[in-house]
């Protein structure tokens, strides 16, 4: 057996090593020659196996550690990158503008003449807020339509698998993805759209498009007039750059046309402030927890792995194998633990992230869903630097080791 054989190659090695009548070079040749490595190495296996608790306990702590610190990274980042996914693959545009007062035919003729002589891309959409209701629900919503010349090249309707893309025309009716989740509302439902009225008027749900912020619908312009009126008017420019600087075209149109309101499809408004400072507290919290657990955790847990491999380590000294040998058969099964952890961790963190964003999510918005590389590979990253820091610290005092403490 394993215990046997190493009883065996100890006893020869360490006696002749005292009694000076071998050198340790032919001790150590000795070892190899009868599977030295080779013994070792199932070692790593048997006592992994005999002290399984240990072990188990820390590829737990491993994942629990990597998980909390991606989670909390990933959480972050669906929030700061819900704007600019939803200016690249929704919103291809740079600046929405409107009058900020009711609608003035003139005040807009005179806003895009501005635009057209400065060579800027621009189209003028209808959108309004209005009340839709599905089932026993009744919510606002912002109401958008246009011409067929709005979509893709400004707005881009795509489904949620992303292969069918909408322009919704005559009476269509397009929800938003996370409306249509939160409400279970399918393609083929019912729903009423009203506007300042209350009037209600029915429509087919024609398809469910990918959306971020805010609550929207889509409507063709039959649909739209039907329910806003033959005699509203596109109150909002939706403008595309070509070359141009956006701050200081934002500037000149805020000289020009100061009752006009401008938004940036990239840039969170000012009510997510609130939201993302306490996304940072989530952060910062998962971030201490996981160091926490990193260090005082995974620390005792080392301290015990080393103070139960010391018999071995004193059989490898004895043997002739140097103080760099040793290091590496602790560290193989070291390496063992913490790839098993920070797999463990990156899978749940991968299973359990979506639920949570999910969760998170307020009622009119929808953050960035997916799996963010980065926070993971910083997560991994990191975690890989706490366990090596931890081991190296657990065996600074192993080169000190006595054949005279080894156990019975």
């Amino acid at each position: 057996t394993v215990s046997v054989t190493v009883g065996k190659i100890s006893r020869v090695s360490a006696v002749d090593l005292m009694s000076e009548s071998t050198s340790e070079r032919s001790a150590r040749k000795t070892v190899k020659n009868r599977g030295g490595k080779r013994l070792y190495s199932r070692l790593i296996l048997r006592n992994m196996k005999n002290d399984l608790p240990r072990v188990v306990t820390s590829i737990v702590i491993i994942a629990g550690s990597c998980m909390l610190m991606g989670i909390g990274i990933t959480l972050k980042g669906s929030l700061d990158d819900m704007m600019a996914h939803s200016a690249s693959e929704i919103h291809h545009y740079d600046i929405e503008a409107a009058p900020a007062s009711a609608h003035d035919e003139s005040l807009m003729q005179s806003f895009t003449s501005f635009l057209a002589e400065k060579g800027v891309s621009f189209v003028r959409v209808h959108k309004a807020t209005g009340f839709y209701g599905y089932k026993d629900v009744e919510e606002y919503a912002a109401v958008i339509s246009g011409e067929e010349e709005l979509y893709p090249e400004y707005i881009e309707l795509a489904g949620k698998r992303r292969a069918e893309s909408y322009i919704p025309t005559g009476s269509d009716v397009i929800v938003d993805q996370k409306t249509s989740e939160r409400l279970g509302i399918r393609t083929g439902d019912a729903i009423t759209v009203s506007g300042s009225d209350f009037q209600e008027h029915s429509f087919t749900v024609s398809g469910i498009c990918r959306h971020y912020y805010p609550r929207s619908i889509y409507m063709g312009p039959e649909a739209f007039r039907s329910v806003f009126g033959e005699d509203t008017g596109p109150d909002a420019v939706l403008i595309r750059l070509s070359g141009i600087d956006r701050d200081a075209l934002t500037a000149e149109i805020e000289d020009k046309f100061p009752d006009f309101s401008i938004v940036y499809p990239d840039v969170l408004p000012d009510a997510f402030g609130p939201l993302s400072q306490v996304f940072h507290v989530i952060v910062y919290i998962l971030i201490v927890l996981s160091v926490v657990m990193a260090v005082s955790v995974l620390l005792n847990l080392v301290n015990i792995f080393v103070n139960r491999r010391k018999n071995e380590l004193i059989i490898m000294s004895v043997n002739g194998f140097p103080y760099r040998e040793q290091i590496g058969y602790l560290l193989k099964e070291a390496l063992v633990t913490t790839l098993c952890g920070l797999t463990a961790g990156v899978l749940l963190g991968f299973v359990m992230t979506d639920p949570l964003v999910r969760v998170i999510e307020m009622e009119d918005v929808m953050l960035f869903r997916s799996f963010n590389l980065y926070a993971w590979v910083f997560a991994v990253a990191m975690e890989t630097f706490f366990a090596v820091t931890i081991y190296l610290y657990a065996f600074r005092h192993l080169k000190d080791l006595d054949i005279t403490e080894i156990s019975r």
